[in-house]
């Protein structure tokens, strides 16, 4: 697959009309002008061309002023998201006030980047309308560090998915299929009040189903005395994860749809 990125600066107008304060001037004005333009359309393709950079293979649809529009193979451009949101908050010197908002949307390679690049428009919208500087990708929105956190679990999800050490879990595929499926219940349970439908019952039970299914698919599999260190270390990382033995944490409970998606995409083929 491929996928679009499209993103830009939240609330723009507002950065030049009340950013310098009572200290506006055209030169100001004009520097931060440049100095996004320059972002966008500068130092972005410069990365992306670099001899070691791992965006070689992305195109620049446009790139200036404020905003961007990309597009290349699905799996870079989930990491370049991350990538550009580190690279923009490092030029905003970690500013609060100046944030960047974007959207990813993936298709198949024959899929006309026009279509594309107006859902990804869309979904930016939608991402604004959420709050701002955040994601909006695989049809929700994400705050930044959620969003960060679902990669890096992702990830580690489909390194243990794919790997063949004995002394590390091994994660078959029904069971990353079992944590989508429990993402998929804790978001309806989040929806159900504010669309003022009752919680299904069935639903509450996820965690219970979801660690059941942990102890039949992973732990009864695993010869406890040949687990390494790093292999007693991912077991504890799958348990906070799944928050099981854990107090609730409602991020982890967010990014485990994202997550669980995420590996499950990249153990299809076709990434590294």
């Amino acid at each position: 697959m491929i996928a679009v990125l499209k993103a830009d600066v939240d609330r723009l107008g507002l950065l030049f009309s009340r950013g310098f304060r009572d200290n506006a001037s055209f030169g100001r004005i004009a520097t931060l002008s440049r100095a996004l333009d320059g972002f966008f359309k500068v130092f972005l393709p410069a990365r992306f061309v670099e001899p070691d950079s791992p965006y070689r293979l992305v195109y620049t649809v446009f790139a200036g002023g404020d905003d961007l529009l990309l597009v290349g193979p699905w799996n870079l451009m989930m990491r370049l998201a991350a990538d550009l949101h580190r690279w923009f908050t490092q030029f905003a010197c970690a500013n609060p006030d100046v944030a960047l908002s974007a959207a990813l949307v993936l298709g198949k390679p024959k899929t006309p980047i026009a279509s594309l690049g107006r859902l990804a428009e869309e979904h930016l919208e939608t991402a604004k309308d959420a709050g701002r500087n955040c994601i909006a990708v695989f049809g929700r929105v994400f705050p930044w560090a959620d969003y960060l956190a679902a990669l890096d679990a992702g990830e580690r999800l489909s390194r243990l998915a794919a790997g063949s050490d004995p002394a590390r879990p091994k994660l078959p595929t029904a069971f990353l299929y079992q944590l989508l499926r429990a993402g998929r219940l804790v978001e309806e349970i989040d929806e159900a009040p504010r669309r003022g439908r009752a919680v299904p019952l069935d639903s509450l039970a996820w965690r219970s189903h979801l660690a059941y299914d942990f102890r039949r698919n992973v732990l009864n599999r695993i010869k406890p005395d040949r687990l390494s260190d790093e292999g007693r270390d991912d077991l504890q990382w799958l348990e906070e994860l799944m928050g099981l033995n854990v107090p609730r944490d409602r991020r982890t409970e967010r990014i485990l749809r994202l997550a669980a998606t995420y590996a499950l995409y990249l153990n299809r083929g076709g990434a590294s």
